[in-house]
This record gives C-alpha cells, sequence and structure tokens, in this order.
C-alpha cells in the first residue's frame, strides 16, 4: 500500500514509496502526516500503534538518501580509520620491540665492558693491554676501547 501525505493510498510496493527519488526528501512532519492518514484510514493500524517510533525512524532514513549516503561513506571511513590505527598500533609495537631489543644489547655490551675492565684491572693487567682486549673481544676501534676503559678504569 502507498500512502501520500495528502491523502488516500494505492496498492503496490509498500518501500517503493520510499525509494523513488521524488519522495526521498521526506521530513519528519510528512512521515508523521502520512502515519496519521494510514491511522485514520485504517491501514496498518496494530503495526503503526505499536511501532510508530520505529516506523518514523526508518521512514525518514530510508525517505532520505543522503543520509543513507552520507552513512554509508561514514561507516567505510570509520572503518579504514580503525584499521589505520591498527596497523599504526601494530608497526608501533613492532617498532619498540625492534628498539627495547637494541637498547638492550647495547646495555649488555655496556654492562660486559665495564665487568672485564674492573676483572682485568684486579688481576694486574696494563691498561694497554686491556684496552687490546676490549677492542678485540667487543670489535670496538682502539679509541673507542680506549674511551671504555678509560670510564671503568678505578
Amino acid at each position: 500500500v502507498i500512502i501520500s501525505a495528502e491523502g488516500g493510498y494505492s496498492t503496490g510496493d509498500k518501500i517503493k514509496a520510499y525509494l523513488i527519488p521524488e519522495e526521498r526528501d521526506r521530513n519528519l512532519e510528512t512521515v508523521n502526516a502520512i502515519i496519521e492518514r494510514c491511522l485514520v484510514e485504517d491501514v496498518l493500524t496494530d503495526f503503526l500503534t505499536s511501532r510508530q517510533e520505529e516506523v518514523q525512524t526508518i521512514i525518514t532514513y530510508l525517505s532520505d538518501y543522503k543520509t543513507i549516503m552520507r552513512n554509508h561513506d561514514y561507516q567505510i571511513e570509520r572503518k579504514a580509520e580503525q584499521t589505520g590505527i591498527a596497523k599504526g598500533i601494530q608497526k608501533g609495537v613492532e617498532q619498540g620491540i625492534k628498539q627495547g631489543i637494541e637498547q638492550g644489547i647495547e646495555q649488555g655490551i655496556e654492562k660486559g665492558i665495564r665487568a672485564m675492565v674492573e676483572a682485568l684491572q684486579t688481576v694486574s693487567q696494563s691498561r694497554d693491554a686491556v684496552i687490546q682486549m676490549v677492542a678485540d673481544k667487543f670489535g670496538l676501534s682502539a679509541q673507542a676501547a680506549a674511551d671504555k676503559v678509560a670510564q671503568y678504569w678505578g
């Protein structure tokens, strides 16, 4: 049944009235007039009485094609945004793990150098010998090894 705000109804697809372009711009006032007309003419009275708010919402929503398209676009944008955020978080976690591992290795090497310098100093190794051993064991240049030995030589 197709109902117009002006009155009267005709048989046909119930939904078609709300999907044809001319009918898409119905506002709430028009929707309420249609529902009122249906109630007066005893068309779908039980259904409309029990679900009037729901029918208003559905008809208004269906009648506004722009709203449908905006909602569709919003949902697509929201999904893309959520996907982007998830990928960003994952990449951040991966970079954080990598950075943490690198820092852990650096700290471990630093502790190893310190322990080696202190241990070799306690067994009376010469400073030059310790520099050479640190350079060899940790793959450092002579200058970098000398700087580390100077830092921990007590």
